[in-house]
């Protein structure tokens, strides 16, 4: 009974040129394409999420100025750009996996500038917060025990499930999956 947009967006990601913050929209109806215009900032390995008014671009990149992360959104009813304050709790988190609710958003794993991390950041829909959970991706199902990296998610109303991708010492890939009570 929810109401969604009727389009899809793919934001950012890298080109042969460089990093990009191209918007790209697909009305359903139509399958057509557009470009509403850009994101506020460049940025790579995006992981993307939706609530009921707006997409969410979660990425980090190396640029210029060094290592940066950025949470940015496209409000669907007038296709705009804007940053989200605040942005993640893990400076220069890329390579997550995601997955949401009508409520919140979570990512989970990724890559920061040395380590591959373990951490779940969990985001408030109705006031665009992010929070580190104290939930780690555990070593069960895991050949590591310090994270995972280019994972995918997927989700039902009561829990999130994250598997596949790589860990530190196995680039090759991992079969495990871990699940994330969203009560707990």
């Amino acid at each position: 009974s929810a109401t969604v947009a009727d389009a899809g967006y793919n934001m950012k990601g890298n080109t042969p040129g460089g990093l990009t913050s191209r918007i790209s929209k697909i009305a359903f109806a139509t399958d057509t394409k557009s470009n509403p215009g850009n994101m506020p900032t460049t940025g790579e390995h995006s992981a993307d999420f939706s609530s009921l008014t707006a997409a969410y671009s979660n990425s980090g990149a190396k640029g210029p100025s060094g290592l940066t992360s950025n949470a940015q959104k496209i409000t669907y009813s007038t296709d705009s750009a804007s940053s989200v304050p605040g942005g993640q709790t893990l400076n220069y988190q890329r390579q997550t996996a995601k997955c949401a609710t009508l409520t919140h958003g979570y990512l989970a794993g990724g890559l920061t500038p040395s380590p591959v991390v373990s951490n779940f950041n969990k985001m408030t829909f109705s006031n665009e917060t992010y929070s580190l959970l104290p939930a780690k991706i555990p070593s069960s199902g895991f050949p590591s025990p310090s994270g995972n990296t280019f994972m995918t998610g997927f989700n039902n109303s009561t829990a999130g499930y994250w598997g596949g991708g790589e860990s530190p010492g196995f680039p090759s890939g991992s079969s495990g999956v871990v699940k994330l009570t969203f009560a707990t």
